[in-house]
């Protein structure tokens, strides 16, 4: 009897298992700011590396914060993604929590004092995306 319940609570949790690696990432709404500017990430993704200055993903939903910084200076950040399927949004968040789209190209930031934060927002992305900064 007790042999026969292990192997149940095995069976359960391997069945759990397999739901969670096949089943899609959640939508989201990249474009709802106010959850955007908050403190923290929270994502979904069945793949995700960050190697320096790129990342690779697969079924992305959520945020990530890619670059958090003091201001003070200017800075010009190159942006390149190759989105293959899904939503994907890129943002600077400004210390008085405005969010500013950056598209793919060179951007140049002039970051006033405070927290800035550099944001990638995904619903169910697979995307690769590099960047390269100069101050």
């Amino acid at each position: 009897m007790r042999k026969m319940f292990q192997i149940m609570l095995l069976l359960g949790l391997l069945a759990s298992l397999c739901y969670l690696l096949v089943s899609p990432a959640p939508k989201i709404d990249i474009y709802d700011d106010g959850a955007i500017i908050q403190e923290g990430d929270s994502y979904f993704s069945t793949s995700y590396r960050v190697e320096n200055t790129k990342i690779l993903a697969k079924d992305f939903s959520g945020t990530d914060t890619m670059i958090s910084m003091e201001g003070g200076y200017t800075m010009d950040i190159q942006i390149d993604v190759k989105l293959a399927s899904g939503q994907l949004r890129i943002v600077w968040i400004t210390p008085d929590d405005r969010v500013h789209e950056l598209k793919e190209g060179t951007h140049t930031l002039s970051l006033c004092e405070g927290k800035h934060r550099i944001k990638v927002i995904g619903s169910q992305a697979d995307f690769e995306l590099t960047y390269q900064t100069n101050i």
